[in-house]
């Protein structure tokens, strides 16, 4: 971040700024408009972040509201990330792939409200309260949701029996479909994904161009992520990276029932080939030399590792894992 940033972000800790508006500039996270409170953040609203907006730029806007976080008694923000429909592929990906980058840069402030918008309309004070009575309004089970129950009563009935897990089917986010693309074309050879669970959805968390000694610093040590990896030419590898004792229950069976859809999605439709998928719940042990054994193994009559071969259902059985941190820029160093 730049020191103008850094120093807005400083004043705006004290409760001196209503709004501060950020963009990506020259691949640095830039201030670019600073507004300071004039009536209740309900009558600045509009005043404020409407004109802060343009139909093809996206920005970040960080928004004080009125409220405060109850530990500290500090203020607390809404943050807008606006990123229209006629931005371009690779803007697009920039701007979510350095949200995670953003979000320690302004660490300092509490974040109440984390609003995505791709239109002006959506960031307007009736379009952020749409937002709000979403929030708060009842929902019914998902499909998902539904199937998922469903999963948990047969585990239930088939106690010390091996699992056979139905497949669940998300869409994928247009972002990433544009970075599979792009993988496809040789643009980028590195892509993490990751399932919204709130959305329903698999998104884009990461999209670049890598070495092989970069791929273990990126896989995350919290969280289950899906990867594709080109490497050196040989072949594409697909890594289902699912870390021991820190991801819920709940985030390790929507991994594991919504990759064959999803690999379907890839090698099928958008006609990627996949020559190696590995599970893995430890970074260190994907070294190039394994990773050339792996592209090598003779015994390829099952893309998986015996220990996670998927039976003939489709579902995977027991697997004995043998085997990433996230959120660099695209093709471009980290921002400072």
């Amino acid at each position: 971040a730049t020191t103008e940033l850094k120093s807005a972000i400083s004043q705006a800790k004290l409760g001196q700024i209503r709004l501060i508006k950020m963009i990506i500039n020259s691949e640095n996270l830039s201030l670019e408009k600073v507004i300071k409170p004039i009536g209740t953040w309900q009558q600045d609203f509009d005043n404020a972040v409407l004109p802060c907006l343009k139909v093809n730029q996206p920005c970040y806007i960080l928004y004080k509201l009125d409220s405060r976080y109850q530990q500290d008694g500090s203020p607390e923000w809404l943050l807008i990330t606006y990123v229209p429909d006629t931005t371009q592929t690779r803007e697009k990906m920039i701007y979510a792939s350095t949200k995670m980058t953003m979000k320690k840069a302004i660490s300092a402030l509490h974040i109440k409200y984390d609003y995505a918008a791709t239109t002006i309309n959506e960031c307007s004070y009736e379009g952020f309260n749409s937002y709000i009575r979403s929030l708060t309004a009842p929902k019914p089970l998902t499909k998902a949701e539904i199937e998922l129950q469903q999963i948990k009563k047969n585990e239930m009935r088939t106690q010390g029996k091996k699992q056979t897990l139905q497949s669940i089917s998300f869409p994928l986010t247009p972002e990433l479909e544009d970075a599979l693309l792009l993988f496809k074309s040789a643009e980028v050879n590195y892509i993490q994904i990751c399932i919204d669970i709130a959305k329903e959805v698999i998104s884009l968390a990461v999209a670049d161009k890598i070495t092989t000694a970069q791929l273990r610093n990126l896989i995350p040590t919290d969280k289950p992520r899906y990867h594709l990896f080109s490497f050196n030419h040989r072949g594409n590898i697909f890594i289902h990276s699912i870390p021991v004792g820190k991801s819920t229950i709940k985030e390790k069976m929507l991994y594991s029932t919504c990759k064959m859809t999803f690999l379907q999605r890839v090698e099928a439709d958008l006609k990627i080939p996949v020559a190696r998928k590995i599970e893995t719940d430890s970074p260190d042990e994907l070294t190039e030399e394994y990773l050339v054994d792996q592209l090598s193994s003779s015994s390829s009559s099952s893309s998986f590792p015996p220990a996670a071969r998927f039976n003939s259902s489709g579902a995977v059985g027991d697997v004995n894992f043998r085997h990433q941190r996230m959120f660099h820029n695209l093709g471009s160093p980290a921002f400072h």
